[in-house]
């Protein structure tokens, strides 16, 4: 009976190892995304039951470069001048994930009662328009992107927060 009995907690332990979700695999690059022209403007943002330091970029180009612009969570708004080089470097992370296929999204999972919500606009030099919100749901790699975003705004947030953080 001892015998049986550990060959059924063996075939369990074992079913329920082979059971198991696979761990996620990390976000891919989109393989075939199209090209998208210059960007003109790119403002995102993200919002949820914990307070973050900035609450809204917007990337602007101007004829000096890029305009960087970042709200804070006290309402107050930061800029400042960068290189052309910026939103180009956006560009290549819309595209790099296929941000391009995120227009029109919108996302919401009404079984989430406490989450985050977010929106990604984006105007192109050739008059496309790239919009995409939710609530608790998100589009294919949006978590890649905001990240890869943040990375690039990193310097001006940094700036932001020293001239502002008290």
């Amino acid at each position: 009976m001892r015998t049986f009995s550990l060959v059924l907690l063996g075939l369990a332990v074992g079913t329920a190892l082979l059971s198991r979700r696979p761990a996620p695999t990390p976000p891919e690059p989109a393989a075939s995304a199209p090209a998208l022209a210059e960007l003109e403007t790119l403002e995102f943002w993200e919002r949820g039951s914990y307070i973050q330091p900035i609450s809204r970029t917007c990337l602007t180009r101007t004829p000096e470069g890029t305009r960087v612009e970042l709200e804070l969570y006290h309402e107050e708004v930061y800029q400042e001048q960068a290189g052309p080089e910026l939103l180009e470097q956006a560009r290549a992370i819309l595209e790099e994930y296929g941000v391009g296929g995120w227009a029109g999204f919108s996302g919401h999972d009404p079984n989430v009662l406490d989450g985050s919500s977010f929106r990604l606009e984006a105007t192109l030099a050739d008059g496309t328009r790239i919009e995409a919100h939710g609530e608790n749901k998100f589009p294919p790699n949006y978590r890649a992107v905001m990240s890869a975003l943040d990375a690039l705004t990193a310097a001006a947030q940094e700036n932001a927060l020293q001239q502002y953080t008290p």
